[in-house]
């Protein structure tokens, strides 16, 4: 399972990529799509940075190990 890193923790992890959803309905499953793309990746940790702020929601995240 992929963790949402804290800035302090993404700090101390090794980048690895960046990854983007979208059509989200509602930001709770932009982040368990994010959340998923992140595992499917390979990536054992992921930082979002950013987010829409209208609906439909999209987003980016940056993938640690």
């Amino acid at each position: 399972m992929a963790l949402d890193l804290n800035p302090k923790q993404a700090s101390q992890s090794f980048r690895v990529g960046e990854i983007s959803a979208d059509n989200a309905a509602a930001p709770d499953d932009l982040d368990d799509a994010l959340m998923a793309e992140a595992e499917q990746q390979g990536a054992s940790g992921y930082r979002i940075t950013s987010v829409s702020t209208m609906a439909p929601y999209a987003g980016t995240a940056t993938l640690y190990r």
